[in-house]
């Protein structure tokens, strides 16, 4: 999980939405967002997801640690989905 083929995959995938957001702040900015409301975003989706991942791997109630897997693994189809080629 924490070193491999696997964490690389994923190092590059980071590296990628950041370049996109990157690359399409100046479009959210023409159309009235700001630099402050994505960086916010950016944070709430990162404690979002930590919160789903802690909960699928440390939770107590099997059924929740599903719930909280499956939910973390469709979001992250979803973000990947907006990449080229992922």
């Amino acid at each position: 999980m924490f070193d491999g083929p696997a964490s690389e995959r994923t190092a590059a995938q980071i590296r990628d939405f950041e370049a996109l957001i990157e690359a399409l702040l100046p479009f959210a900015v023409q159309e009235g967002l700001n630099g402050r409301s994505v960086l916010h975003w950016r944070v709430d989706a990162k404690m979002a997801q930590a919160m789903l991942l802690q909960a699928a791997v440390f939770g107590t109630d099997p059924n929740r640690a599903d719930m909280a897997q499956q939910r973390a693994d469709s979001l992250l189809v979803s973000c990947k989905s907006l990449l080229l080629g992922a």
